[in-house]
């Protein structure tokens, strides 16, 4: 009897462990889809304001 309700335990404390390793694997894709997409914003803006200055200043520039 106690050796059967040890390993139910066990068993519970082994699914318990996979959720929370794939709960860990979601939250750091999830991250790492936000960290992206800001670089990727940041990158479009200095595009967006590098592209205003040569087309505003192309004379002083060039």
């Amino acid at each position: 009897m106690k050796n059967q309700k040890n390993k139910n335990n066990v068993r519970k404390h082994q699914k318990q462990m996979v959720e929370e390793t794939q709960n860990d694997q979601m939250q750091l894709q999830y991250g790492t889809q936000v960290a992206l997409m800001s670089i990727g914003a940041i990158l479009g803006i200095i595009t967006i304001v590098f592209l205003a200055i040569l087309i505003f200043f192309k004379d002083l520039i060039f």
